[in-house]
């Protein structure tokens, strides 16, 4: 818009007829002045212009301009408010409470200042309430801008907005909990279940105090109790979120038994093979054998020992000798746990080792020696194992006179009473004796 700086001012009726024949130079005028004196400049050409009264006539020549009065009560920036209500003192200069006639929006907030004096927000101050959001913000928001918390929840509308939450809204996520005490305990205002545990804050939260109250759950923490089962599947499944138990599918430690069927068995869950013995906790429980046992048959050996030599880990004695297994493995004079006969003299381990200690003691026939005494009878066939004899070749058995035969039974001379008893033997020792 162009303009005129008025150097000596006309009065107003002294142009209220003039036409519009070009331009569109303003000129802001003031009274008392006369008129045939009036110097004006065109403030964009720099242009010296004289005005006179066309009724008195001009000389010639007269150049007529349109003059667009603007007198005390105009509204130069279009902002609603006249320039005499924002240049307050009408001294040209911004001063400290007025707005600005050349600019509709003073404070450039984005409502126009004429708005904002309807509106009771002040058009010298961006944010009227000082909340964080521009007056012109609360606009688009619906906020009140005059109020710095719309919606009375604690927090200021600006926090609203950069938090996600709705200034206008107390709960904006609607799970029972307002959205100031929410950012006071860590939860989320505009998500109704902040853990995602199946359960919203305010179910968790059942007090609304904002603590984690006994008997509650924390709405901050998907399983409370840390027994690796959310809160929310807990309670679904009947159990109790704040008490650790173990969920029936869980394995933590890849045993083969669930966390809860070893929490029956008072196995540990967090160890494979609670006992130590070789065997993990699942594989006995499968096998019949103590978890908590690393021997369950206490024979000396534990049951990954047993297992892994072929042997019942069930039953002390795997080859029923009389012996026990670890007896037999682990003593002076170890045998073979899962031969009863280890020497195969006919006679059982545990006969031999009649102390059943594992040792090879001096009244004992040897259970790794089929032939204790070295007497060439095998122990099992040796009526004195422990006493070396020779037994002669003509006492084969034969044909005796009724003679010797009486004699025998007298107790008088003639053959030894032992030849005589040869054939009270069986067949089977005979023939050993002949060997």
């Amino acid at each position: 818009m162009r303009s005129i700086l008025i150097l000596l001012a006309l009065s107003v009726p002294l142009f209220a007829a003039h036409a519009r024949p070009q331009g569109g130079a303003d000129l802001r005028l003031t009274q008392g002045l006369d008129a045939f004196s009036t110097l004006a400049v065109d403030a964009q050409t720099g242009e010296r212009l004289r005005f006179c009264s066309s009724d008195d006539g001009c000389p010639a020549p007269t150049r007529f301009i349109e003059v667009g009065l603007r007198d005390e009560r105009s509204d130069t920036d279009g902002d609603g408010l006249l320039d005499e209500a924002e240049d307050l003192n009408g001294d040209g200069v911004l001063d400290p409470g007025e707005t600005d006639p050349l600019n509709p929006d003073t404070d450039q907030d984005g409502l126009p200042d004429g708005l904002e004096r309807e509106g009771a927000t002040d058009p010298t101050r961006a944010d009227t309430d000082g909340d964080g959001l521009s007056d012109g913000e609360e606009s688009y928001w619906e906020t009140d801008p005059t109020a710095a918390d719309t919606d009375g929840d604690g927090l200021s509308d600006g926090e609203e907005v950069a938090g996600k939450t709705d200034p206008r809204v107390t709960d904006t996520d609607g799970d029972g909990l307002d959205d100031g005490l929410e950012a006071t305990t860590g939860t989320a205002g505009h998500e109704a279940d902040t853990d995602g545990d199946g359960l919203e804050d305010g179910e968790e939260d059942a007090d609304g105090d904002g603590a984690v109250s006994v008997g509650e759950t924390d709405p901050r923490v998907v399983d409370t109790d840390g027994d690796g089962q959310g809160d929310g599947e807990e309670i679904a499944a009947g159990r109790d979120p704040l008490r650790a138990e173990p969920a029936p599918e869980a394995d933590m430690d890849g045993d083969g038994l669930s966390d809860e069927a070893e929490a029956r068995l008072g196995s540990d869950p967090r160890v494979a093979d609670t006992d130590g013995d070789g065997l993990s906790d699942g594989v006995e429980v499968r096998d019949d054998l103590d978890p908590l046992n690393a021997d369950t048959d206490r024979d000396g050996l534990t049951d990954g020992e047993e297992v892994r030599l072929g042997l019942n880990p069930r039953d002390p004695d795997s080859d029923h000798d009389g012996l026990l297994d670890g007896v037999e493995i682990n003593g002076a004079n170890p045998t073979n746990p899962a031969d009863p006969d280890t020497d195969g003299d006919h006679l059982l381990d545990g006969q031999e080792d009649r102390s059943r200690d594992g040792r090879f003691n001096i009244d004992e026939t040897n259970p790794n020696d089929e032939d204790t005494d070295g007497d060439g009878r095998v122990d099992g066939l040796d009526p004195q194992p422990l006493e070396p004899e020779v037994a002669p070749r003509d006492l084969e058995p034969g044909p005796i006179s009724a003679q010797q035969h009486c004699a025998a039974s007298l107790g008088g001379g003639g053959a030894p009473w032992w030849a005589l008893s040869w054939w009270a033997l069986p067949w089977w020792a005979r023939r050993a004796r002949r060997i």
